[in-house]
C-alpha cells in the first residue's frame, strides 16, 4: 500500500458537567455528542483507513449508559480499526468504562497493560500505545513501546503532558523520547489545543478537544497520511462551539450603552465570550456587571464579564496627597509634565498616566 490515512482525535471528554456554563451546560454535552456523531461522519467521508483515540473520550468513568450506548453506535458504524487508549480521565482502573464497552469480536481495539501493540497486516501498519491505568502518573506514555521492524508504518498513541522546565506534569515525556520512538506518528492527547511535539523524522501532535471544552482553543481533528516521505497532517475543524476574551478598555467612554454596543459586534450565537473591562472610567460611570453580562446573553451562547477597571481620581484627591509622601512627590511631578505638554494629545497622555500612577501607588489594580 502506497500510503494510508488515519484520523486522530482525542479529548472528547464525553459528558462532562459544563457547570462553568451555568444553564447553558447541558446543551453544550449535548454538543458533544452532536460533534462525536460528525467526526464519525468525516471518518466515513474521507475513507480513512485507521481510526485513532488518544485518551479521555469520556470525562469519567462513570457516564451515562446512554452515552456508553451512543459511543458503541458510533464506532460500529466504521468498518475500519479504531484504536482506543484510555487516558487520565477514563483510565483503565477496575471501574473503568471500558470494561463496560460490547465490542467483543468487532474491530475495535482497546489498550491495556497485556496489550500494547495491535498489527493491522493488510496496512502492513503497527499500532502501538500504553493504557493510563491510573489518573496520575510519573511514567512517560511512551516508556516501553518500541517500533516493529516487520511493519512498514509504526504509530503510537500517547496520552500525557510534555515535559516542561519547572513544571510537574502527570505522564510526562519529551521530544527526545518522541525523536527516539522511531514512528511514523505519535498521536498525542491530554493537552487541549492542537500543538506540533514532532522530533527527528517522527511527526507527533496533539489534536486538542474537538469542540469546546473551557476557555481556550478547541475545535480540530487531525487528518493524517503516512507514505513514502512520511507523515503530512490537516487539521479539520469540527466543532460547532468556539471561544474568545476581548479587553474593553473603558477610558472616554460615556456610557454603560457605548460599552455594551462595542461588546455586540462580536455577537454569535455559537461564541462563549469572556469580557474584561480596564482602564480609567469616569466617575459617573457606573457599571453592573453581572447585570451588563444578563444584558448580552442573548447574543451569545455564554458571556462573562469582569470589571477590572478604575475610577478616575478626582482633581481635588490629586492635589490633596503630601508632598512628603511618594505619592505626593509623584504627582507633583506628573502635574509638573502636563504643565509642559507641547499638545493636546501629549497632555492627555500624561493626564492619564498620572492617574494610573495614582492608582497603582493606592495598591489598585489597573488592568490594561
Amino acid at each position: 500500500m502506497a500510503s494510508i490515512r488515519l484520523l486522530h482525535i482525542a479529548d472528547v471528554h464525553l459528558d462532562a458537567p459544563f457547570r462553568w456554563l451555568g444553564d447553558r451546560g447541558k446543551e453544550q454535552r449535548g454538543q458533544l455528542k452532536e460533534t462525536f456523531r460528525g467526526i464519525i461522519d468525516l471518518a466515513l467521508e474521507e475513507r480513512v483507513d485507521v481510526f485513532l483515540v488518544a485518551g479521555d473520550l469520556f470525562d469519567s468513568n462513570s457516564p451515562s449508559q446512554g452515552t456508553i450506548d451512543l459511543v458503541q453506535t458510533q464506532l460500529r458504524r466504521l468498518d475500519t480499526p479504531v484504536f482506543l487508549l484510555p487516558g487520565t480521565h477514563d483510565c483503565l482502573d477496575d471501574s473503568s468504562v471500558y470494561r463496560k464497552l460490547n465490542i467483543a469480536g468487532s474491530n475495535i481495539h482497546i489498550f491495556d497493560p497485556s496489550q500494547t501493540s495491535f498489527e493491522v497486516n493488510d496496512l502492513d501498519l503497527t499500532v502501538h500505545g500504553r493504557a493510563n491505568v491510573t489518573r496520575t502518573s510519573w511514567r512517560s506514555p511512551l516508556d516501553g513501546l518500541s517500533k516493529s521492524a516487520a511493519a512498514r508504518f509504526n504509530v503510537a498513541l500517547a496520552h500525557g503532558s510534555m515535559a516542561m522546565p519547572g513544571t510537574e506534569d502527570d505522564f510526562p515525556l519529551t521530544r527526545g523520547e518522541i525523536g527516539a520512538s522511531g514512528m511514523d506518528y505519535v498521536a498525542l492527547g491530554h493537552w487541549h489545543s492542537c500543538q506540533e511535539y514532532s522530533a527527528a523524522a517522527t511527526k507527533a501532535f496533539y489534536s486538542g478537544p474537538p469542540e469546546l471544552l473551557a476557555e481556550g482553543q478547541s475545535g480540530c481533528a487531525l487528518l493524517v497520511e503516512l507514505g513514502q516521505d512520511g507523515a503530512t497532517v490537516e487539521r479539520r475543524y469540527v466543532g460547532r462551539r468556539s471561544y474568545t476574551s476581548l479587553d474593553v478598555a473603558l477610558d472616554g467612554m460615556r456610557s454603560v450603552e457605548e460599552i455594551r454596543e462595542r461588546i455586540k459586534r462580536l455577537g454569535d450565537e455559537n461564541l462563549v465570550l469572556s469580557v474584561t473591562l480596564s482602564g480609567l472610567r469616569s466617575l459617573d460611570l457606573v457599571v453592573d456587571a453581572a447585570e451588563l453580562a444578563r444584558e448580552l446573553s442573548e447574543y451569545f451562547f455564554h458571556v462573562k464579564v469582569q470589571d477590572r477597571s478604575q475610577a478616575l481620581v478626582s482633581p481635588e484627591d490629586i492635589t490633596g496627597f503630601s508632598e512628603k509622601l511618594v505619592i505626593g512627590q509623584f504627582v507633583r511631578r506628573m502635574m509638573a509634565l502636563i504643565d509642559q505638554a507641547a499638545t493636546p494629545e501629549d497632555r492627555r497622555i500624561r493626564e492619564n498616566a498620572l492617574q494610573i500612577g495614582v492608582a497603582l501607588l493606592q495598591g489598585r489594580d489597573v488592568l490594561r
